[in-house]
């Protein structure tokens, strides 16, 4: 008798995930979106590993040995760490009241008259 769906353990780094359910009647890649839901790494930069074997995309065939509690080894970096931008953020503490003034676009209105708490009073 065969059992399509299995609960597997995918070890990741240090990272261990139990009890992932695989089905082998869906294309790995629904597998792999499963895996990317816990860790981030979208299938394309994964490599899912079951005995040494690597698991495709659209068929398991040639992995053999699947059963239940099996660890499969996943390798893959997370892409969710955006890379750093290429200009650094300029917090507007930082600016010149003129670059603020470009920055920002509201016309220039009053010149800074020092501290302005007394304005309205």
């Amino acid at each position: 008798e065969v059992m399509p769906v299995y609960k597997v353990n995918v070890k990741w780094g240090k990272e261990k995930f139990s009890e992932i359910e695989c089905n082998t009647d869906e294309a790995p890649l629904i597998f792999k979106s499963a895996l990317y839901s816990l860790t981030g790494v979208v299938p394309e930069r994964m490599k899912v590993m079951v005995k040494g074997k690597a698991i495709g995309d659209d068929s398991w065939s040639g992995i053999k040995n699947l059963k239940n509690n099996i660890t499969m080894m996943m390798m893959g970096s997370a892409s969710e760490l955006p890379p750093e931008p290429a200009e650094k953020t300029q917090f507007i503490e930082d600016m010149t009241e003129s670059q603020v003034n470009q920055a920002s676009d509201y016309p220039p209105g009053l010149h800074n008259l020092g501290n302005t708490c007394y304005m309205a009073a």
